[in-house]
C-alpha cells in the first residue's frame, strides 16, 4: 500500500465524537472501525489484490487498490469483507461473554451507562463495542451510493443485468434509504428530542452522494 490520507470529515468526525462521547467510547468505537476495514484489507490480500491508499473521511476509510478493472464477484467480496468483520467479531464477543455469565442486556445496560457516565467498567466496554460493531455492520450495509451496502448492490445487478441497470438501482435505493432515515430521525426529534445525529448523517449521505454524482457527469 503506498499511502494512507485524512480527509478533513474523518478529522472533523473524530473531534466530535470525542468531544460529545469522551475518549473511552471513541477508542472502542474505532476499534470497530479498524476491525471493520482490516476486513476489506483481509479480503484484498486474499485476492492478491494490491492496496493503493486508504482515504479516512466522514463515512469510514475509502480503499482504493491498483486494479482498475475488477470483477464483479471481487467487488462484491470486497465491499462485504468489512461488515462481516464487525459481525463476525461483535458475535464472538457475545458468545465470550455469555460464556462467562453475562448476559446480552447486562452489555447493553453497561453500554447505556458508559455513554452517559462515561464510566462503566470493563462490561460496559465490552457492550458498547458490540453495539459499535453492530452499528457499522448495519450502517455500512445499507444499499447507499459510496457504502459497502451499495457497492454490493450495484455489483450484484451488474451481474445479472447491466451497469445502467445496476445504477439505477443503487440510485433508486439510495433514495429510499435517505428517505427512510430522515423521517426516522424527524419522528425521533419531535417525540424525544433525539435523531439529530441521524438526520445530519442522512444530510451528509445526500451531499456526498450528490457531489460524486456531478462529478462523474
Amino acid at each position: 500500500m503506498k499511502k494512507i490520507r485524512y480527509g478533513i470529515g474523518g478529522i472533523l468526525l473524530l473531534l466530535a465524537v470525542v468531544t460529545c462521547n469522551g475518549i473511552i467510547p471513541f477508542a472502542i468505537y474505532a476499534l470497530a472501525a479498524l476491525l471493520h476495514e482490516l476486513g476489506h484489507i483481509l479480503a484484498a490480500k486474499m485476492q492478491k489484490i494490491k492496496l493503493k491508499e486508504i482515504k479516512l473521511g466522514i463515512f469510514g476509510a475509502k480503499i482504493e487498490t491498483d486494479e482498475r478493472l475488477l470483477s464483479y464477484k471481487s467487488e462484491l467480496f470486497l465491499a462485504i469483507a468489512g461488515p462481516a468483520a464487525n459481525l463476525l467479531t461483535g458475535a464472538i464477543v457475545v458468545a465470550l461473554a455469555r460464556m462467562s455469565g453475562y448476559s446480552v442486556n447486562l452489555l447493553f445496560d453497561g453500554a447505556s451507562e458508559l455513554l452517559r457516565s462515561g464510566q462503566s467498567g470493563a462490561v460496559g466496554c465490552v457492550g458498547f463495542f458490540v453495539i459499535s460493531s453492530l452499528a457499522h455492520a448495519v450502517t455500512n450495509l445499507m444499499p447507499i451510493k459510496r457504502l459497502d451496502g451499495g457497492r454490493a448492490l450495484y455489483c450484484a445487478a451488474a451481474a445479472i443485468s447491466n451497469e445502467r441497470i445496476a445504477d439505477r438501482a443503487v440510485t433508486a435505493a439510495t433514495a429510499l434509504s435517505i428517505f427512510i432515515i430522515w423521517t426516522v430521525a424527524l419522528y425521533l426529534m419531535l417525540k424525544i428530542s433525539s435523531g439529530i445525529g441521524i438526520y445530519a448523517f442522512a444530510a451528509c449521505i445526500f451531499l456526498t452522494t450528490l457531489g460524486h454524482d456531478n462529478s462523474e457527469k
